[in-house]
């Protein structure tokens, strides 16, 4: 069963907006694991992409964009 944990401590805009600025495709190439590896950004919207094993095409789910990884 999951127990979910209130946050004591929220994060302010200004945070936030330095998470969504980050480039998230550098971050994992420099940093890099085997799950990692699977995840990219489209480059028309920015959203998380994962790719599944084998799979060299991705449709992203947002904005409907076919990204090749």
């Amino acid at each position: 069963m999951f127990n979910p944990m209130k946050v004591r401590n929220m994060a302010s805009e200004e945070e936030i907006e330095k998470v969504k600025e980050l480039d998230w495709d550098t971050y994992f190439r420099e940093y890099h694991s085997e799950e990692s590896m699977s995840v990219s950004n489209c480059p028309k919207c920015a959203v998380i992409l994962v790719r599944q094993p084998g799979q060299s095409e991705i449709t992203c789910y947002n904005c409907g964009e076919k990204v090749t990884v």
